[in-house]
C-alpha cells in the first residue's frame, strides 16, 4: 500500500467515526461527471452524458453547432416573441446550462 492509500484509508476510517460512511465501490457517475478508468492510471472525467441528456430533454440533441448562439449586435426587447410555455423546463435548462459553464470554462470563454 503506498503512502496515497495509507492516507485516504486512515481519512476514511477518521471520517467514518464521526458519520455513518457506505462503500459504494469505485465512482462511475456523480453530479452530471462520468468517472472511467483507464488502463495506465488515473481517472478520466467526462459531462458527455449530462450535455447529451441536456440536449435529448431541449429536442435539441440535432442541432448544429455555431460560434455564437445570438447575432451580435441584435436588439433584444422584454415583450418581443412568444412566452416560454413550460417554465419548469426553462428553469432547468438554464441551470443545467449554468452548471456545464461552471464545470468547463471553456464553454464560456468568448473566442
Amino acid at each position: 500500500m503506498g503512502d496515497s492509500e495509507k492516507i485516504l484509508n486512515d481519512l476514511i476510517k477518521a471520517l467514518n467515526k464521526a458519520f455513518a460512511l457506505k462503500d459504494l465501490g469505485a465512482l462511475s457517475y456523480f453530479l452530471g461527471v462520468e468517472v472511467s478508468y483507464p488502463t495506465n492510471g488515473g481517472m478520466f472525467l467526462s459531462q458527455v452524458k449530462y450535455i447529451t441528456d441536456l440536449l435529448q430533454k431541449t429536442k435539441m440533441i440535432e442541432a448544429k453547432p455555431i460560434s455564437t448562439s445570438m447575432v451580435s449586435g441584435q436588439l433584444v426587447f422584454a415583450h418581443q416573441g412568444e412566452n416560454f410555455h413550460d417554465v419548469y423546463l426553462y428553469r432547468s435548462t438554464v441551470g443545467a446550462l449554468q452548471y456545464a459553464t461552471l464545470t468547463h470554462l471553456e464553454i464560456s470563454k468568448c473566442k
